[in-house]
């Protein structure tokens, strides 16, 4: 009798072991599920948007060199309407017209016929992207695309402008170094508002000839040549989208190799050009008609 009793308290115990068993393995389960969901949450997630944030940069990045080469196309190759299609995720990319400019470029030269200097003020307008998620913003103005970040100082140019100077094609007349600068100007035009999220075309056109100024100090105009002259220049930035440090990097060495040594040298807050036998400054008008 003694041993049915135990016989049947051991049976018991172990069905009670059993349940207890099967409820622990069910807790851990469920716990180590939610960690895992936790961690992707916390860890994973972030990384995915980052990741999908930089991605719409980057192709935003790339939207603005592909437009900035149909400006090519339209003052370059005379071509007189242009259309393309461009994605823009993760942002806005909005037209400021030349008029609505924040920022400007100042030219001081001498007048090769007149005497004296002539100072003339520029506003570009640009095409801005803004990103909604990051901090890149991208501005395609006066022929360039520049990058910074919001929050940050400094600025970066990823697609140069056609400015250069040709020091081979001097008489003599100024030096050695004595040459031609040539400064291409391009002004963005349209109507203000319009903007661009998605997918979608931007339309432009250029139906007006560049204006051009054309300064030779080599050759006698009527009186003795000036010999080689010095072209200041200076850039006036917007204070909310200041492209400053980009400006002074392409100004100091980047036209296409400039002088030996660089381009313009800074002094103070202008930049300057020596050397210069002849001056050549185009300025295009490109009307964005639709985006």
């Amino acid at each position: 009798m003694n041993g049915i009793k135990t016989k049947m308290r051991t049976g018991l115990k172990t069905a009670d072991e059993n349940a207890v068993s099967e409820a622990i393995g069910y807790i851990l389960i469920f716990t180590i599920t939610v960690i895992g969901i936790a961690m992707i949450t916390v860890f994973a997630y972030p990384l995915l948007i980052q990741s999908q944030t930089h991605a719409d940069e980057i192709s935003a990045e790339q939207a603005l060199i592909t437009l900035q080469n149909d400006f090519r196309a339209l003052t370059y190759g005379n071509v007189p309407y242009r259309e393309t299609a461009v994605r823009i995720a993760g942002g806005n990319l909005r037209l400021i017209p030349a008029a609505k400019s924040a920022d400007k470029f100042v030219i001081r030269y001498p007048s090769a016929s007149g005497g004296g200097i002539v100072t003339r003020e520029f506003k570009s307008g640009e095409l801005r992207y803004v990103s909604s998620a990051g901090t890149a913003v991208y501005s395609l103005e006066n022929g360039a695309v520049l990058k910074r970040e919001r929050g940050a100082a400094g600025s970066v140019m990823v697609a140069e402008p056609r400015w250069y100077f040709d020091a081979a094609d001097g008489d003599g007349g100024g030096g050695e170094s004595a040459g031609t600068l040539v400064i291409i100007l391009t002004k963005i035009d349209g109507d203000e508002g319009q903007s661009l999220s998605g997918i979608g075309d931007v339309r432009m056109s250029m139906l007006t000839a560049p204006e051009t100024v054309d300064e030779d100090y080599l050759t006698p105009q009527g009186m003795a040549p000036l010999g080689a002259q010095t072209v200041s220049l200076e850039y006036v930035p917007d204070r909310d989208n200041d492209l400053s440090t980009g400006w002074e990097n392409y100004f100091t060495a980047g036209i296409a190799g400039g002088v030996s040594g660089g381009g313009f040298k800074k002094s103070g807050y202008k930049y300057e050009f020596a050397d210069v036998g002849c001056l050549v400054v185009k300025t295009y008008t490109i009307t964005v008609e639709d985006m």
